[in-house]
Parts: structure tokens; sequence; C-alpha cells
């Protein structure tokens, strides 16, 4: 064992320069490699998120206008209600003989219907609900309710608070979650309303808005100023409060475009936000920035590309290392073997010019 030691020192002492050498020239790959990897990592995934970012402002501004055109048809259908007169007409009516309420039924239905064609192609569904047991729904399947549960709604309280704004709420049905727009009926030679309007979407047709643009990692968000979930491509969010959003939007509750980063459910998002006029609400993109990346880029191989180039590098710099310096070494020894005064002797040389 000690010679083995002893021949090891010796080797060391012998070799000494060619183990600095290369020593040096190993660092030096070794810190290359990993600055570049670094660097080329860090650049890409700057490069890569400035690019997706300007990408999804695109996207959610297109959004934003699919869903513009969709509040400016529930507007237009919900005034055409108001202003319908035969709608006014026939609701005012308490008490009529039998020929001239099958009369009023028919005229109302078919207005109702004229009316109705202007929402029907977003998907969405109108009810007209009377003050005398009337309720006109142009597709009872679509919400089945009745005259007692939609006349006694906490919702028409806000509606005729406020009957000149179109409110929004959220109904949680047996098969899936209804966003319901709903105005009162306001006579406008009374401070007195005559009924309500209502116009029924199902989350899933409001998903169509931006769904094609979303994937697990990038998520749209529809929600109002309490933090509210009321459309997400991630189902399980919806009719939950984002609290962390909401803070975001009392924070700056105008702003048109918001680029933070926020957590949810345990995961970080950078933020996209844009304010919807019509529906009171906003629209949020969330970017799961670093699934995203780690999908971009194969750390696996960059590592494994990484240590080939710095084993390769390795080889040729111990080839070159010993090929310069063995040379010298030879010449080291070679002098050593001179007798103190045989100054006489020629000395053999090796190796290349240097």
């Amino acid at each position: 064992m000690s010679t083995l030691i002893f021949n090891l020192k010796d080797w060391v002492y012998r070799n000494g320069l060619f183990l600095k050498v290369f020593g040096v020239t190993l660092l030096s790959v070794i810190l290359v490699a990993i600055l570049i990897s670094v660097s080329t990592l860090r650049i890409s995934t700057t490069y890569f998120m400035d690019t997706f970012s300007l990408t999804n402002e695109r996207i959610i501004t297109e959004s934003k206008r699919r869903f513009d055109d969709y509040t400016a048809a529930v507007v237009s259908t919900l005034q055409d209600v108001e202003n319908s007169g035969t709608v006014k007409r026939v609701l005012a009516i308490d008490e009529a003989s039998a020929i001239n309420h099958a009369q009023n039924a028919y005229d109302i239905v078919t207005e109702i219907r004229r009316i109705y064609t202007r929402i029907q192609p977003e998907g969405a569904n109108l009810m007209v609900l009377g003050p005398y047991d009337d309720l006109y729904n142009m597709n009872y399947s679509y919400w089945p309710v009745t005259y007692d549960q939609l006349s006694s709604w906490s919702f028409n309280n806000k509606l005729k608070a406020e009957p000149s704004r179109i409110h929004y709420a959220m109904v949680e049905t047996d098969h899936e979650p209804l966003i319901v727009a709903g105005k009162a009926l306001a006579n406008r030679f009374t401070s007195g309303t005559y009924g309500f309007s209502y116009i029924a979407i199902k989350e899933k047709e409001l998903r169509t808005f931006y769904e094609g643009y979303t994937t697990e990692e990038n998520s749209m968000v529809l929600l109002n100023k309490d933090g509210v979930v009321l459309s997400s491509n991630q189902s399980s969010w919806v009719g939950k409060k984002l609290d962390h959003l909401k803070t975001m939007i009392k924070n700056d509750p105008l702003t048109s475009e918001l680029k933070e980063t926020v957590s949810i459910y345990g995961t970080e998002y950078h933020v996209l936000m844009e304010y919807i006029t019509g529906l009171d609400m906003y629209l949020v993109n969330l970017i799961d920035q670093e699934t995203i990346v780690g999908n971009l880029i194969n750390t696996e191989e960059l590592v494994l590309i990484t240590i080939g180039i710095v084993l390769i590098a390795t080889i040729l710099s111990w080839l070159i290392s010993r090929h310069i310096t063995l040379s010298l070494t030879r010449l080291v020894r070679q002098i050593a073997k001179l007798n103190k005064h045989n100054f006489t002797k020629r000395l053999k040389e090796e190796g290349g010019y240097e």
C-alpha cells in the first residue's frame, strides 16, 4: 500500500505541469459549458415568454371582442323587450275574458319570438316574467324554472333597485351552471316596474368564446368583481372565489391589461386581464410559465448534451495537454540525469517546434 502511495505521489510530482495545464483547461471547459447552457436556457425562456405573451394578448383581445358581441346582443334584446308596446300592454292586464286572454297570449308570444331571434344564434334563451302569473319561456328545456321560483328570486330585488341597468348572476342547475342577464321592465312615465326580462346562457356556451385558445397550462377565467368565477376552461374553478384575483381587481379595478404573478391553488401564474364593460366583469388569462417552459425545453436532453460536450472536451484537453507537456517532462528528466560536470552530452529533442 505504501509503495502504491509513493508511486502515485511520484507520478503526480513528475507530471505536475501536465496536471496543472489539464486542470485549468478542464475547469475552463466546464465553466464555459455551464454558462452557455444557462444563458441559452434563460434567453430561450425569455424570448418564448415574450412571444407567447404577445400572442396571448391578441387572443384575449379576440375573446373580449367575442364577449362584446354577445353583450351587445343581450342589450339590444332586453331593450327591445322593454320598448315593445305589445309586451307592456299584455303584461299590464290583470284580468281579461277568455277570448282576449288567448289573443293577448298569442300577441305577446309572437312578439317575444320575434325578439328572441336576436339572441338565439348565441345559444341563449329569453324569458319574460309578468306581475300576474305570466311567464314566457322561449325554451323551457333550457332552464325549466317555474313562475313561483322566478318571481321569488332575490336577484329581482337588485334589478328593481336599478331598473336602468342590466345585471348578471350565476344560477346552479341540476345539469350545469347558467349565466343569467336580467333587467327590470320599467315604466317610463311612472317609477314602477311591470315585469322582468332574462337572458340565460349555459356556461359551456360562454366557454366556446375562448376555449379554442386554451390548454391545461394556458387558462381563461371570466370572473366578476367579487372574484367569483363564472366561466373557465378549468371546470373545477367555476362558481368558486379566487381571492388573489379579487385583490388584483380591487387594487386596480379599471386597468385593461395587467402583467403580474399570482398564486392559485399552489401554482404560480402570469396574468393578462381585460375588463369587459358590457358584462362589468374581467376576462383573465392565466399562464403557467413553469409548465409551459418545462414542456418547451427538454432539460434531460440539455444536461446530456452538456455532459457529452464536457467529456469530449476533457478527452481533447487531456491529449493536447499531454502532448504539449510530455516533451518538456522528458527534457527535465534528461537534465536531471546529466553528470554534474558532463555538459557536453547532447540532449535528445522530442515533440513539436515549441
